[in-house]
């Protein structure tokens, strides 16, 4: 039994487990080939994609090239490589070795000949200088002299037939390269295309890769990127493919951003999310399984889409207040700041910024009552785009609780101008536009929004404070960004009587009254301010110290799902959901177990969606220094700007100027401060920021008035480094006043004379404003010597569109050679220098004074409100509302 039992045959279990095998390994290899190189088949499709498309521009740019014309070089070609194999050929190159050869032996008897000469008068003046006769050495010396000569000659003769020969085989030889050269000039468009088309066809299917060590990094993760994403993008950064489908398209601003941003030092994934060391698509791609843009439950960054990539700025950016290729994300930026965001929740970076709400410590003699709490139980009702939010009162008491704190603890205002005298609302309406109150506050349904609508003041305020408030508001909150207008009384007063005509003062709720002034209710105010957070965005005496009253969001991006309390809410459980969903509805989370004081922000869906994106960048990385953009000085100024608004009045790196849509009239319109911190002198710049009242107009007949923002010594100091920064100034000579030669100054009172460039039909000159009217008006030139840089009116000169874009102010020497031949002999640059230092010499005594940090000029004279204006301007209608 033993015996048959071991005579028993297993050989089909053994073909089938070697099947099985078979079968496994034949899996293996299949995905091991082709299921896990999904890059491959981009990288096929492309090679396809791109052949087809070089073909056909073959074919197209082969039809331009002239076919009889090409024949016939290529039969003279043949011709001539036939000569080059011929006959003639191989004896003249038999003969040119036979040529060299004679050279060579030619030029080695001459070497010969002239060292035996060397060794002869060696022995000459040794024989002579020891007394002895050196007759024989001397005349040998004059006979091997003379085998030198002979030898010369024959060397002379034997390069100059070997250059004979040379010279036949260079003109076969040419030839032949001759016709190469009219070839390649006939298919040079067709063989570049063939080169581009035979690289394609041998670059194969490899994997590209950038090894990113500094990037990368966050949290437990520490060993940078490896970034393969041009495995498949493959000609995501070669211009002209924009047009194409992905991922064989052109990557969107690819000059603007990788002349920044090279791909070899920042790779893909830092910007767009994904997972940089994939290569599988297991499925679609952007679903799950597509392991490459990180769609798979375990990667925490799946590729950002859309405007979310900017989110991504973040990680270099966080301190950047502007980001001309991130609109979206600035746009985000600026919401959080100054929405009040940045009060409540710590982002760091942005710790600079202020409070976003007004101050309260003199609210009790602003505000009616009445007013007061209607404001704090539903802001909207009374300004529709507030920034005030919507805060989640739990019951009715508690506004009024929060208020009988808040007005207990206020200080007595200043009435330092008294009472209201009353006034025009007809003169008020027409200073209300010229001066330029509108450019911050909306009224009449026209006007900027930076400041809080007017069409419901009376309802808020007094006429006594407004009057009060309008000349000095600095007189009711130090910190407040109102400035100050340099009104007279009368125009405050007629002002006043202009703004307070809009809405009606309250009824006194005599029962509101008392039930503020009750002491309990004072005690419990506290709490609830407390409780709500009211301090954050305001100054509220007896919570100086107080901390952030909610949570830091610097990481924010990086919570995960879990992390994140959805209660009753049935929306999707992504973290974009749940933030949308907070944004929206600060409430819509809370259940019988959670609660939240987040007040409802007062945004529409752009603003909701700029803040989402970004907050998606609220996910920082370690990165090096080198790899944040950060310039102080230029952030500084920036943030400066933003408080003060300047862009509603001002073109500011590119943008700004919204005064542009009531004021049509360009000549009417504030300055455009490109190159600002180039063209001014620094003094001037520091003078005019502290008090633009202390110095003339240059453009006298404008009614809108530059404010004066009371700004510290800091601020100032911190928006003239600014400008001068952002224009490259840094370097430039501070001349006040620059010295004109006779002869300059004749030549440029020609070249600036009507039978040249006719300056004088524009700008004012010693008093005399030109024909036309204040639409054609340009500036007054007495001014230029204490306010401008002589390196920056020597450019203007040239071409003044080079440095304010839109400029009328036409260029006269844009390209060399291009002044009057009858001036300084024609030479531009010293008629330049003419006419730059007649100008700024205009009114001033000889000198040049070089210095950063002299003081204005003493012969600047402070005028009230600018230079006078002649009888005719003062007719010329301006812009209206």
């Amino acid at each position: 039994m033993a015996l048959a039992g071991r005579e028993r045959s297993f050989s089909f279990v053994w073909f089938l487990l070697a099947g099985v095998l078979m079968v496994l390994v034949a899996w293996f290899v299949y995905d091991e080939a082709i299921g896990r190189r999904s890059w491959k088949i981009y990288a096929q499709e492309w090679a396809e994609l791109e052949t087809k498309r070089l073909q056909e521009a073959i074919a197209k740019e082969s039809k331009n090239v002239d076919p009889k014309k090409l024949k016939q070089i290529e039969l003279e070609r043949e011709k001539a490589q036939q000569a080059l194999e011929g006959q003639e050929f191989a004896d003249l190159s038999n003969e040119l070795i036979a040529r060299q050869n004679a050279l060579d032996v030619a030029n080695q008897n001459l070497q010969f000949a002239k060292a035996d000469l060397d060794e002869i008068f060696y022995m000459w003046k040794h024989s002579q200088h020891e007394g002895h006769d050196f007759s024989e050495h001397k005349k040998h010396y004059e006979e091997v002299e003379a085998k030198i000569k002979k030898l010369t000659e024959v060397q002379t003769q034997r390069e100059t037939e070997l250059f004979a020969v040379q010279e036949k085989i260079n003109i076969l030889k040419n030839k032949l390269k001759d016709l190469d050269v009219q070839k390649t000039g006939l298919t040079k468009k067709v063989d570049a295309l063939q080169k581009q088309l035979d690289a394609v066809q041998d670059r194969g299917d490899p994997i590209d890769q950038y090894v990113l060590p500094d990037l990368g990094k966050a949290g437990a993760v520490s060993w940078g990127t490896v970034d393969r994403c041009t495995s498949c993008h493959i000609p995501i950064l070669k211009p002209g493919y924009e047009k194409l489908k992905e991922p064989f398209n052109t990557h969107p601003h690819i000059n603007e951003i990788f002349n920044k941003h090279p791909v070899e030092d920042y790779g893909c994934v830092t910007c767009h999310g994904g997972q940089g060391r994939a290569t599988q698509i297991k499925g679609k791609p952007l679903e799950e399984g597509d392991y490459a843009h990180g769609f798979e439950h375990h990667w925490k960054t799946p590729l950002l889409r859309g405007d979310f990539v900017q989110s991504s700025c973040n990680k270099c950016h966080v301190q950047q207040f502007n980001l001309d290729l991130a609109p979206t994300y600035t746009l985000g930026k600026h919401l959080f700041v100054n929405y009040g965001c940045i009060n409540c929740h710590l982002v760091k970076g942005l710790e600079w910024a202020p409070k976003s709400g007004p101050d309260l410590t003199k609210i009790k003699d602003k505000v009616y009552p009445e007013w007061f709490l209607a404001w704090v139980k539903k802001p909207t009702d009374y300004l529709p785009k507030t920034k005030m939010p919507q805060v989640p009162w739990k019951n009715e008491k508690d506004p009024i609780l929060a208020m009988s704190y808040i007005l207990s603890k206020s200080e007595p205002f200043n009435w330092k101008y008294g009472k209201f005298p009353g006034g025009s609302v007809e003169k008020g309406k027409e200073l209300f536009t010229s001066v330029g109150c509108f450019a911050c506050h909306n009224l009449d349904g026209e006007g900027g929004g930076s400041g809080p609508a007017l069409d419901r003041i009376a309802e808020k305020t007094s006429s006594d404070w407004i009057y009060n408030w309008i000349q000095d508001p600095k007189n009711w909150s130090a910190s407040h960004r109102m400035p100050s207008l340099r009104l007279t009384q009368d125009e405050a007063a007629d002002i006043t009587a202009y703004v307070a005509s809009h809405g009606k003062k309250p009824d006194e709720d005599a029962a509101l009254r008392a039930a503020l002034a009750d002491p309990e209710n004072v005690k419990e105010g506290f709490r609830v301010i407390n409780t709500y957070g009211c301090y954050a965005c305001h100054n509220i005496a007896g919570f100086e110290k107080a901390s952030n009253p909610s949570v830091e969001l610097t990481n924010f991006s990086r919570k995960d799902v879990s992390e994140l309390a959805f209660g009753d809410a049935k929306i999707p459980e992504t973290w974009e959901a749940w933030t949308d969903g907070k944004l929206r509805n600060p409430q819509m989370f809370v259940d019988e177990r959670s609660s939240s004081f987040m007040p409802k922000p007062n945004i529409d869906d752009e603003q909701r969606h700029a803040l989402l994106v970004f907050l998606k960048g609220q996910a920082p990385e370690a990165l090096p220094q080198k790899y944040i953009a950060f310039d102080p000085e230029i952030e500084n100024g920036r943030h400066l700007v933003n408080k003060y608004n300047c862009k509603a009045c001002h073109v500011i790196e590119g943008e700004g100027q919204d005064v542009a849509k009531w004021i049509k009239e360009p000549n009417f319109l504030p300055p455009n401060l490109a190159s600002t911190g180039a063209r001014l002198q620094t003094d001037w710049m520091r003078g005019f920021l502290h008090n633009p009242g202390d110095y003339p107009k240059v453009r006298s007949w404008l009614n809108i008035r530059m404010p004066t923002f009371q700004m510290d010594n800091s601020e100032v100091e911190a928006l003239v480094k600014y400008f001068k920064k952002y224009d490259h100034a840094e370097g430039l000579l501070e001349v006040v006043d620059v010295k004109a030669t006779p002869e300059e100054v004749a030549a440029a009172q020609k070249l600036m004379g009507p039978e040249n460039f006719n300056c004088y039909s524009c700008h004012i000159f010693e008093g005399k404003f030109p024909e036309g009217g204040p639409t054609v008006w340009a500036p007054n030139l007495a001014y230029a010597h204490e306010r401008i840089r002589p390196q920056w009116l020597n450019k203007w000169v040239r071409n003044p569109g080079d440095l304010v874009p839109g400029t009328r102010m036409p260029g006269y020497y844009p390209e060399p050679n291009s002044g009057p031949k009858d001036v300084l002999d024609g030479n531009d640059e010293k008629q330049i220098d003419a006419i730059v230092h007649y100008i700024m010499s205009i009114g001033k005594k000889a000198g040049v004074v070089p210095s950063e940090e002299g003081k204005p000029s003493a012969e600047s004279k402070p005028a009230d409100q600018g230079e006078k204006k002649p009888e005719e301007a003062a007719k010329t209608p301006q812009a209206k509302l």
